[in-house]
């Protein structure tokens, strides 16, 4: 598995992942008031969901049920087992976004602005 990297001084800002040759485009924004990560999705300018928070362990968008939401697992996770969370400190630190079976133009899971 690989992982997104997400450049956090660029937050807010929009990146592609394509999957089954569909490009789905994610927003990541970041709450300072409460320290999480939300994804807002869109395929083309058509909204899919909005606010989806990056919880430690729990695949993304594992709680929505819409048909367009793409067909993979990201996984906000630690495999050295020492974090507990996904807030600014960790994430893209001890913590990376594990996708499985997704791949985007270039073929690797690099964030494209």
């Amino acid at each position: 598995m690989k992982f997104i990297n997400i450049e956090k001084d660029k937050i807010p800002y929009n990146f592609d992942l394509v999957v089954d040759g569909i490009t789905y485009t994610f927003t990541i924004n970041y709450n300072t008031t409460y320290n999480y990560f939300t994804f807002d999705l869109h395929i083309k300018d058509r909204p899919i969901v909005f606010g989806q928070k990056l919880v430690y362990m729990q695949p993304t968008f594992s709680s929505v049920m819409y048909r367009d939401v793409p067909p993979i697992g990201i996984v906000p996770y630690d495999i050295s087992g020492q974090a507990t969370r996904c807030g600014h400190d960790e994430l893209n630190e001890e913590v990376m976004l594990w996708v499985d079976d997704a791949e985007d133009e270039e073929g690797d899971y690099e964030t494209m602005a």
